[in-house]
This record gives structure tokens, C-alpha cells and sequence, in this order.
């Protein structure tokens, strides 16, 4: 799904006392048509790179990989700590994705996603 990002200017209140008032740039993600997707529950994003990062999430399955992956690892707890232990040893020099596959593979893992490891608990 395409989208764009529409900035509008918000007025915050500094000094509410004496009327000082300050205004920021906000991002809103929005479809092509120009209706609004998200905006950060009303307050719209800081900075593009965050309405980006968020658009990213969101459009991408972003959710779905991450509950994907906590079910992966409630299920496979001995397999996190085997792994999490391996990974420590190796600290200095980082294993590569076949060298973690083929680990998973000698733990009886098979079809593992080296990007799990991201997520290791």
C-alpha cells in the first residue's frame, strides 16, 4: 500500500500564563487520496523518519512477524537459551546467517529465521 506524508503545524503552549505559545511541524500518514491512515493518536509523528519507521511497521506486517516471533520462542524456550548461550561465546566474532542456521539445524530447528534472532528473549 502507497502512502504519503502530510505535515501541519501545531501550536503548543509553553507559558499558558502569559500566552507564549510555540509551533511545531507534525507528520500524518496519509493514502494517496489524502485521508488520513494514522496520526499518532491526534498528536501526529515528530520527524518524518518516524512517521516513515511507523508507515514501515504498520504496512509491512510488522505486528504479525513480531507475534510470530514471540510464539517462536515461548515455544522453542530451551532452543533460546542453547542459542543465547552460543551467541555469548561467539561475541567477538559474530556467527554469519548459514553458521546460526546450521546451529539451529544440530538443535533439531528446522526452517529457522536468522532475523529471529533480533527478537531472542
Amino acid at each position: 500500500m502507497n502512502y504519503q506524508l502530510k505535515s501541519r503545524a501545531v501550536r503548543i503552549a509553553i507559558d499558558e500564563e502569559f500566552g507564549i505559545c510555540d509551533t511545531q511541524t507534525r507528520f500524518d500518514m496519509c493514502d494517496m487520496d489524502g485521508n488520513v491512515i494514522d496520526d499518532a493518536q491526534g498528536y501526529g509523528y515528530k520527524t518524518a523518519q518516524s512517521a516513515h519507521k511507523a508507515a514501515s511497521y504498520k504496512l509491512n506486517g510488522g505486528k504479525q512477524r513480531s507475534d510470530a516471533a514471540k510464539a517462536f520462542w515461548r515455544k522453542h524456550k530451551d532452543f533460546a537459551k542453547t542459542l543465547s548461550d552460543w551467541l555469548l561465546v561467539n561475541f567477538k566474532d559474530p556467527p554469519t546467517d548459514a553458521a546460526i542456521i546450521a546451529f539451529a539445524a544440530e538443535c533439531g530447528i528446522t526452517d529457522f529465521d536468522p532475523k529471529m534472532v533480533r527478537s531472542l528473549p
